[in-house]
């Protein structure tokens, strides 16, 4: 096949990847509070750090908020910001590979292990996820500055990897310092083999002047508190006993492509005395960096297993690159059979959706029942007539509580409620067409986006009664998922009205409606 077939087919691939979520009634899932309301508040012209705080940057936001304005502000805008975040994560790898001189089917091949090994775990907007996106848009416009032969075109693509590094770091803080890094290695190396240091001195520059940009306007607020500094109970993710941990105790696939890395640089260093171009230096430097980067965020990043695996794709293009043509050749025949390989690799990504089609049912009788220290629901997930929630899935319970709910709103007959909302149901406010209270945090699990501080000023706020109604959420295996001092201050000070099922998969969460006295 010619190129440029290989080059429409991994767009078609990126394609069906990206569009797979949006041919399904997907169930609700647990966080989608924090994109949605984060969205949905600058969407409403609130200031972050000034009206509502928030333990992240608003990067994250800005994809989701364009959907928003574009296409309304249901959860369906969501699943097309992670669409957008899909198509361009993969096209931008694609595009990473071709600046790196990677045949056309071998890319192919890579940017397909991307999506199934990566792209297909996020179906709803994550800020890893997006983080990692800006990165690699990064890492592309410095690739682009490297072969620019206009001075005045390459100090444009300088300008726009120092504003994707930033907007790395304006979503996750730890993909944000390393990606700086990264492109500052990339750069230092062409500033040394091409003796233009004042490439160097231009990134570092322009990432400063960018990053004081945004960031100096915001000082006047709680910005730094908000990026969890100075406040208890903070600790330190640069851990590097958790990090050796991580690298010996797990990481058997990272440790396996440092192997490959390890063994071609000591070929290139001792064996063929540095008889390297600067290509093969780039892709070398840029696929460690991926990998050691997959390593160190899944020690500073809590809960990251499993949102780690973009490093396959990379991993995967170097290998291909030191195999022969002999047998990875630009036949269609021998790039599928690699591809049938790669989804029988990746089969578990995949497979427990068809699995659902086709449920077996387990043997049990001889295994002795635990007791159950929490109370479990069985739910039917339906979709449901409330436009925010458009053509997604929640338990009818939640359905009907939400229902009644408002109709205990509507009996206070208040023509602007002030209404706390502390469940993962804030689209409620959209639904009920009510404005998120300012002051207070976006996300309020404690020790991520809620300290004594913001507790505290919650308490003081219920006692005196500012809240014309508060939707509490319960997890009762959780620890402190949200702060229980804020419920002991609603039972003593509110009234309960209703109790019903939240839209958690174990059925195991309750949201609780509190009214005035």
């Amino acid at each position: 096949m010619k190129t440029i077939n290989y080059n429409i087919l991994t767009f078609a691939v990126i394609g069906v990847f990206a569009m797979f979520p949006l041919l399904f009634s997907l169930p609700f899932r647990i966080h989608l509070d924090l994109p949605w309301e984060g969205t949905y508040r600058l969407y409403l012209g609130q200031v972050p750090y000034k009206d509502f705080g928030m333990p992240l940057g608003y990067g994250f936001f800005l994809i989701p908020l364009f959907c928003f304005y574009v296409f309304g502000t249901s959860l369906k805008s969501l699943l097309l910001a992670q669409v957008i975040v899909t198509v361009l994560s993969a096209t931008v790898l694609n595009s990473i590979l071709k600046l790196l001189k990677v045949p056309a089917h071998k890319a192919f091949i890579a940017t397909t292990v991307f999506c199934i090994s990566y792209t297909f775990i996020y179906f709803w907007p994550w800020y890893n996820n997006t983080a990692f996106m800006y990165e690699m848009l990064g890492i592309w416009a410095v690739l682009k500055a490297f072969e620019a032969k206009v001075v005045a075109r390459k100090y444009v693509f300088y300008l726009l990897s120092s504003l994707f590094v930033f907007l790395t770091f304006f979503t996750k803080q730890d993909y944000g310092g390393l990606a700086f890094i990264f492109c500052g290695v990339l750069v230092a190396y062409h500033a040394i083999v091409e003796k233009k240091y004042t490439d160097l001195a231009f990134y570092l520059g322009t990432v400063a002047l960018v990053s004081f940009m945004f960031i100096y306007p915001l000082t006047k607020f709680e910005f730094g508190y908000w990026f969890n500094y100075g406040q208890a109970p903070h600790e330190s993710r640069l851990s590097i006993f958790k990090l050796l941990d991580e690298i010996f105790l797990n990481s058997s696939w990272e440790k396996f492509y440092l192997l490959v890395l390890g063994v071609y640089a000591y070929k290139k260093i001792f064996v063929d005395k540095f008889d390297v171009n600067k290509v093969e230096v780039l892709t070398f430097l840029i696929t460690a960096g991926v990998v050691l980067q997959a390593l160190i965020t899944k020690s500073t990043s809590g809960n990251a297993l499993g949102n780690t695996t973009y490093y396959h794709a990379f991993g995967v293009s170097f290998i291909l690159l030191l195999i022969s043509e002999k047998y990875v050749s630009e036949k269609l025949s021998n790039v599928l059979l690699i591809l049938v390989l790669c989804f029988v690799w990746f089969s578990g990504d995949y497979w427990k959706y068809i699995n659902r089609m086709f449920p077996v049912q387990d043997n049990k009788s001889n295994i002795a029942k635990k007791e159950d220290t929490v109370k479990q629901v069985t739910a039917n997930w339906v979709v449901s007539d409330l436009k925010t929630f458009s053509n997604v899935k929640l338990p009818e319970a939640t359905i009907l509580g939400i229902k009644s709910s408002k109709k205990v709103l509507d009996s206070l007959k208040i023509d602007k409620p002030h209404i706390l909302n502390m469940t993962e149901m804030t689209m409620l406010a959209k639904e009920w067409n009510y404005e998120p209270i300012k002051g207070i945090p976006l996300w309020y699990h404690v020790g991520i986006g809620m300290f004594q501080k913001q507790i505290d000023e919650i308490n003081v706020r219920i006692s005196n009664n500012e809240y014309d109604m508060v939707l509490f959420e319960t997890v009762p295996q959780l620890d402190q998922f949200f702060p229980d001092d804020v419920l002991a201050q609603l039972k003593l000070k509110y009234k309960e009205r209703l109790v019903y099922l939240a839209p958690r998969k174990d059925g195991d969460a309750f949201i609780h409606v509190f009214i005035k006295k």
